[in-house]
Order: structure tokens, then C-alpha cells, then sequence
């Protein structure tokens, strides 16, 4: 048995971690103790990796939860949420002011997934949940950087 982490970090894998550092063998994971203090987290700050590492998530979740003609019929909404994302990093970087295209792209997938799944049967509650951690990071991000 290991020793109990010290506040403010996380035995991972016998191995302490600090809070907010990043999974060495995965940048969309960070020691989180509020959350867990024997496992990485799923890094979900409203910064540039949270945000990236989130719309992979989605996309993943999407496919997960979706028949292969739901995923082709939300493929392009996927893409321009992740262009929109793309653009408003890059906007930030430069000192400019980010819009908030992706968080209105965000809630449009957030509908077509749920409608998806109404009508077609998939099991959407993932991806839903998935798309609504996305809207906050990407609603944090645009309030920091106004």
C-alpha cells in the first residue's frame, strides 16, 4: 500500500504528482486532488490545452455514443467548432479579443447531438455531457480574455 498523498498533490502510480501538472505520457491529463488523489484528471482548465484536449473529448464522445450515419451528419459542425476554437486561441495569443463563435457553435452541436439522439436512438448523455464542459471552459476563456 502507498503512503497518502500530501496536500495539494496525488500518488499517481506510486508516484507524487503536484497539482496541475501534466501526465507525462498524456497532456490532457493534470493532477486534480479536488478530484482525485490516486489518478489523473481530465484537464478541463479554460486554457489553450484544457480547451483542445476538450474538443478531442467531444469528438470522441460523439463518436462514441453516435451510429456512423449520426457521426458523418455532425462531422461538419465538429470541424467548424474546432476551427472557431483554433481562431479564438490564435486571437488570444496575438492580444486580441477572442469572439464567441465556438461557444455559439458549441451550444449548436450541444442541440444536434440531443436531437440526434432523440430521434435516432443513440445514447447521446456522454457526448452531452462532454459538450456542456466544453461551453464552460470556452465561456471562462472569453470572460479572462475581455
Amino acid at each position: 500500500m502507498f503512503p497518502a498523498a500530501a496536500a495539494g498533490t496525488a500518488l499517481v502510480a506510486g508516484h507524487c504528482a503536484a497539482s496541475g501538472s501534466a501526465d507525462p505520457g498524456d497532456a490532457c491529463q493534470r493532477c486534480d486532488p479536488a478530484r482525485a488523489t490516486d489518478a489523473w484528471s481530465p484537464d478541463v482548465s479554460p486554457d489553450e490545452t484544457g480547451v483542445l484536449c476538450q474538443v478531442d473529448r467531444v469528438t470522441a464522445a460523439v463518436q462514441a455514443a453516435c451510429r456512423p450515419r449520426v457521426v458523418h451528419s455532425l462531422a461538419a459542425p465538429l470541424r467548424q467548432l474546432r476551427r472557431a476554437v483554433d481562431r479564438e486561441l490564435r486571437a488570444q495569443v496575438s492580444g486580441q479579443n477572442a469572439s464567441d463563435a465556438s461557444v455559439r457553435l458549441a451550444r449548436r452541436l450541444a442541440r444536434a447531438v440531443k436531437a440526434a439522439g432523440t430521434r435516432r436512438g443513440s445514447d447521446a448523455r456522454e457526448a452531452s455531457q462532454q459538450i456542456g464542459v466544453l461551453e464552460t471552459q470556452l465561456g471562462l476563456m472569453a470572460s479572462r480574455h475581455q
